[in-house]
């Protein structure tokens, strides 16, 4: 019994203990807690050894609770100090402890707060590393959540963090220039902050953001009313030289000058004077601000006595050491010369701006991008003074620059800075070896041209790539991408603070870890070959190399579409090439009224041939004239993306797919990769013929003849076709990888805006998705010899070069497929079907893919010479690029043995013969 009554007793006493213990742990952790806010802002190292306190001790004592609070903390603080590794194992550490600690979570009294917390964490993680499809998910995820509370559950902290993912999300879409979607997020943000009182700080910030983002929409009228809308605001803060009130005033001048309001502009411009005091830190503002009013106003000396007073308290501030803000200023003094066309001054600013980035400075890319701009603007400069010897030294040196920030490129914005800058830059380059190679008579400079030519091809491509969001190209792992991210992330944050506070140690940091991340490129050269060719490599074929692949009956027309001029590469085994055609508006008008008679069944085919002619004559009867070979591989750019030129009407009087067999490539260094690529060489087809039944889909009209069309190709080919409602994408993803062909007769609908969102459709499957997206097929693994599409607008992507030719036709192109014969737009069902069959039965018989289209063209043509199908509409839209080479058919292997045997039996006759 008194064993008993001492068990109990000490049963107690230990209870007592561990009460008091977690008691006493409680009470550290909450002062740990404490102590850790403290060094929020001020000391990283301490904040994080008292969070770690916190972490054990919570651990310890299953309190999910201060786990969250330790762990998501801890997060945001180190995205301040980009610190991306951490956080990426506070997540996954959170992530197994959520799970572990599963049923302690589900009686928090606050859940849905911690829910949100750690998924604003995520989104703000995945914002950090640059992956805005994840960052995204999780902010979404968090208003999800939101909008299923009642207002009463709605706290201070998780008000804050809504706030936060309704900015994150619109600031994305902005930079993505989807406007709409970004538009519709800060409003909603709006709506938030309406329902709190006393929150005019936030609501005002987002009424900035929204004229901010109409400014940069170029809406300059609805920018202003916002910026106007937050003035009294501010004004009412009573702080002198207030930097949101000087901001506001800069911008609304700017686009009052932009809306070609000069009196407006200049009563804000003497706003943002009286705002600013002498000696504040934003004072070149109004220097900057008031130049552009003088220059609008034509008081030319007076804008720039401004911008030399702009370079003078920028060195003086700077007290005369190197650095961007005075590298921008002589940008800005030399661009102001450019302007007024003295270039040899602009010239001399630009050389003084470029001296601002020093041997020794770290090569950031905010450095490289502004040092590209200033050479991009030099090389124009060098070619205004004929000095093309040193134009083509700076277009070296800036593409050198340009290759180094290829891998930093990351989001659709970032295309915009390649269409603005790398666009003029290549053709600055191209002129001045043009001009050179007229003076000299020297094919080197051919050979330059032909350089600049395809690096413009390899960023068009990359500009592409952006939109469609291929960011996980050639299936790398998560884990590898993530790591890239991760090192990009932190590179680029030490960039900055070096940037503004260089010192030694940070030099140092950073030549580690670029070693670092050097080491991971070269491991993903080894991996992952397609995605390291994708993002990192930077070489293009030489001339020479691909005089040396080309057989002597093909012509090799090389297009660049500038500013102001197109320049045409024609190269031949044994010759090269390069004529200059100026662009104007009647050049531009003559293409687009072509595009549109060609696409129009009943459009006068007298004007049209008429038209295409005179496209031949300036486009390609010169090259054409000197060489007589009869297969022409074209490279087209800008708008000839939408020329077919087997439809230009040739000076003899007949189509030019009748004289010559035509194909297409997007540049001749893809070219030579498709040559080599090994693809399934099986002789099997894998087709698709949709339904689209009117009493299923209400936008997808039925294609009355794609059944019949896939059907035909099996008479040609062995192989399967998915019709009606079996055509489905379950089907698609099922069978993709065997086929040495695939043929889609079906739907493409292009979505100009979101590019990323251009589809082919299949069969609706239940409530089973039915399309598949550009952005999903460049994450294909192909092994395809060729893909059809037969289909409505395959090949169309924007009708302006600024958005690239992104199209379905190239997304197959760069998953795997060797070839794609796609359509240039909406094609009539039943001629498609005729030509595909003419098509198929010459690729059966082993021609070349372009001699057997062009022999399926040539014989419609033949067939419908009497009535209206032969209008190039029905014919000419059809397009085969890539590489062209003819299939291994089954009849290719039969007769392929049929003459081994006759050379062995042959060879045996003779020794028999011989021996006797």
């Amino acid at each position: 019994m008194a064993r008993i009554k001492l068990s109990v007793l000490l049963s107690v006493l230990l209870a007592c203990i561990g009460h008091s213990q977690y008691k006493l742990d409680s009470v550290t952790i909450n002062r740990n807690l404490d102590k850790a806010y403290s060094f929020y802002y001020s000391n990283k190292d301490s904040l994080r050894s008292y969070l770690d306190v916190v972490k054990t001790l919570a651990t310890k004592q299953r309190d999910i609770k201060n786990l969250y609070e330790a762990y998501n903390v801890d997060s945001w603080n180190a995205a301040f100090y980009a610190d991306v590794e951490r956080i990426s194992k506070n997540i996954k550490t959170l992530d197994s402890l959520s799970a572990i600690f599963n049923k302690e979570f589900s009686l928090l009294p606050d859940k849905t707060y911690r829910e949100i917390q750690f998924n604003y964490t995520k989104g703000q993680y995945y914002s950090e590393i640059n992956n805005q499809t994840k960052s995204n998910y999780y902010f979404e995820k968090i208003i999800e959540k939101y909008n299923t509370l009642q207002a009463s559950l709605i706290t201070d902290e998780i008000f804050h963090l809504v706030k936060e993912s309704y900015l994150y999300l619109a600031a994305s879409y902005r930079d993505e220039k989807k406007f709409s979607k970004a538009l519709e997020y800060y409003q909603k943000n709006l709506r938030l902050i309406n329902t709190r009182p006393n929150n005019d700080a936030l609501r005002f910030s987002t009424i900035s953001q929204l004229a901010n983002l109409f400014r940069v929409k170029k809406d300059y009228n609805k920018s202003n009313a916002y910026y106007i809308n937050c003035l009294p605001y501010y004004k009412s803060l009573n702080i002198s030289g207030n930097n949101r009130t000087i901001t506001i005033y800069q911008y609304v001048s700017q686009n009052y000058l932009a809306l070609g309001k000069l009196d407006s502009a200049k009563f804000y411009v003497s706003l943002l004077k009286d705002e600013l005091y002498e000696g504040h830190s934003m004072y070149n503002t109004y220097f900057k601000s008031a130049s552009k009013l003088c220059e609008a106003d034509k008081n030319f000396a007076d804008a720039l006595g401004l911008l030399h007073k702009n370079l003078n308290f920028i060195n003086k501030k700077w007290n005369g050491k190197e650095n961007l803000e005075t590298a921008e200023a002589y940008l800005l003094l030399g661009d102001y010369q450019k302007r007024q066309l003295n270039f040899e001054k602009a010239l001399k600013n630009y050389d003084l701006a470029l001296t601002q980035f020093g041997d020794d400075a770290i090569s950031s890319s905010v450095n490289l991008t502004l040092k590209f701009k200033i050479l991009k603007n030099k090389t124009s400069a060098l070619n205004h003074l004929k000095q093309y010897d040193a134009a083509l030294e700076a277009t070296d040196y800036a593409i050198s620059i340009l290759d180094q920030l290829k891998p930093t490129f990351k989001i659709n914005s970032d295309k915009f800075f390649l269409i603005e800058n790398a666009f003029p830059l290549f053709e600055s380059g191209i002129e001045a070896a043009f001009q050179l190679f007229k003076e000299t008579k020297n094919i080197d400079y051919i050979e330059k041209a032909f350089l600049y030519s395809e690096k413009s091809k390899s960023t068009l491509l990359l500009e592409s790539l952006l939109s469609s969001k291929a960011t996980e190209f050639a299936k790398v792992p998560d884990k590898f991408i993530e790591k890239e991210k991760q090192l990009k992330a932190k590179i680029t944050y030490l960039e900055k603070r070096n940037n503004s506070k260089p010192t030694a140690k940070l030099k140092d940091e950073l030549f580690d870890l670029k070693q670092k991340r050097r080491q991971f490129i070269d491991s993903i050269e080894v991996n992952y070959k397609s995605y390291y060719d994708l993002k990192y490599n930077t070489k293009v074929i030489t001339l020479q190399k691909l005089q040396n692949r080309l057989d002597g009956d093909t012509a090799l027309l090389s297009y660049f579409y500038g500013n102001h001029s197109i320049y045409a590469i024609t190269v031949t085994k044994t010759s090269k090439y390069i004529d200059k055609i100026p662009v104007d508006t009647k050049l531009e008008t003559l293409l687009k009224d072509t595009y549109e008679l060609l696409s129009n069944p009943n459009s006068n085919l007298t004007v049209l041939n008429f038209k295409t002619n005179k496209l031949y004559q300036k486009l390609v009867e010169n090259s054409l004239v000197l060489n007589p070979q009869k297969k022409i591989i074209i490279i087209p750019d800008g708008l000839l993306n939408y020329l077919p030129f087997e439809s230009l009407w040739v000076n003899s009087g007949n189509y030019l797919v009748e004289n010559k067999v035509i194909s297409y490539v997007n540049s001749a260094t893809l070219l030579t990769k498709l040559q080599t690529k090994i693809t399934n060489d099986n002789d099997e087809i894998l087709a698709f013929a949709p339904n689209f039944e009117t009493s299923k889909s209400t936008t997808l009209l039925p294609l009355p003849n794609n059944k019949k069309e896939v059907e035909q190709l099996l008479t040609h080919f062995k192989g399967k076709a998915y019709t009606d409602a079996d055509a489905t994408i379950e089907n698609f993803t099922y069978d993709y990888k065997d086929p040495e062909i695939i043929h889609f007769a079906t739907h493409a609908v292009i979505n100009d805006e979101n590019p990323e969102y251009s589809y082919l459709a299949f069969s609706k499957n239940s409530d089973k998705e039915n399309l598949l997206y550009t952005s999903d097929i460049y994450n294909l693994e192909l092994n395809t010899n060729m893909v059809t599409l037969s289909a409505c607008e395959s090949g169309i992507g924007y009708f302006r070069r600024g958005e690239g030719m992104l199209s379905l036709a190239r997304a197959f192109y760069f998953s795997g497929s060797s070839s794609i014969a796609s359509t240039l737009w909406k094609v009539n069902d039943a001629s498609s079907s005729n030509l595909m069959d003419y098509f198929y039965n010459n690729l059966s018989k082993g021609k070349s893919k372009s001699e057997a289209l062009q022999q399926a063209k040539i014989k419609f043509l033949a067939s419908n010479k009497d009535n209206p199908l032969s209008h190039p509409y029905y014919w000419s839209c059809f397009v085969i690029s890539g590489n062209t080479d003819a299939l291994t058919t089954g009849y290719d292997l039969l007769y392929l043995g049929i003459a081994l045997l006759l050379i062995i039996m042959g060879v045996g006759l003779f020794l028999f013969k011989k021996k006797r």
